[in-house]
């Protein structure tokens, strides 16, 4: 799961980093977390780190930390977006929501894994809507291997979920790197599914995977119950549970959801 971000973050940034050492004149020194985030701290200077929430999350010195309004979900979006148009000489925005390079990273990595790793035998692919550029980057690329592919997009059902990291794009700020006509179509989660599918997973699989992953999977086991015998679904587990060891679910009485194929 890690790999898998540090990939995007590889591709999203390196040519962008590139050009802001030739611009500034400074050493970059980069730090690849993995969890969304990117820790990129000139040797002698300072970074500044925005976000709408913040688990577990240790900032290197040189970072210095602003937290958003949490009455406005998308509050560092803006925020980093606007101290980007107001002095883009100091501050490097790698834009993941319009960046090519994100479903670009997807297109030539993921993609390509997903086919060998299969044998060139997936039929089906399902991944969430988050910036999209999974599902935008994989998409395309399969749709080019294999054009019998069904691709499934996966959204949570309304706009006030707890899938954090994706959209409900009816009502959220769409991507733009978002193309509507990659996926074959849209099925939506609900919160206490993924919850329901993260217990499952820790507890069956011995895999501690995020409330993003779970929904995925829950969704991919929706898509399997109507596939054709002999169909192989592919999902990506796109985070883990080291965030949210903390989040009631885990603790609710919610019955074990067992075998749902």
């Amino acid at each position: 799961m890690e790999q898998f971000k540090d990939n995007m973050i590889a591709f999203l940034t390196h040519a962008e980093i590139q050009e802001m050492v030739k611009r500034l004149g400074k050493e970059i020194q980069m730090d690849y977390h993995g969890r969304e985030i990117i820790h990129i701290c000139p040797l002698k200077g300072s970074c500044l780190f925005l976000a709408d929430l913040v688990r577990n999350i240790e900032l290197p010195q040189q970072v210095d930390f602003v937290q958003c309004t949490a009455t406005e979900k998308k509050g560092a979006i803006r925020m980093a977006k606007k101290l980007y148009e107001e002095t883009p000489e100091i501050f490097f925005y790698p834009d993941q929501y319009s960046n090519p390079a994100n479903w670009g990273a997807h297109y030539k990595s993921t993609g390509p894994e997903i086919l060998a790793q299969t044998d060139g035998r997936v039929t089906h692919f399902v991944a969430g809507m988050g910036t999209t550029g999974t599902m935008m980057g994989v998409g395309r690329f399969l749709r080019e291997a294999k054009p019998d592919v069904t691709l499934i997009s996966m959204q949570p059902d309304s706009p006030f979920n707890g899938l954090e990291g994706l959209k409900h794009l009816e009502t959220a700020i769409v991507p733009p790197i978002y193309d509507d006509k990659v996926a074959d179509y849209n099925v939506e989660c609900r919160t206490e599914d993924a919850y329901a599918m993260v217990r499952h997973l820790a507890k069956s699989e011995g895999l501690l995977v995020g409330i993003s992953a779970g929904g995925n999977v829950h969704t991919a086991l929706q898509v399997a119950q109507k596939a054709p015998v002999g169909s192989v679904i592919v999902t990506i587990l796109c985070d883990g549970a080291d965030r949210y060891l903390s989040e009631r679910f885990w603790d609710d009485d919610i019955p074990d959801i067992g075998p749902q194929i």
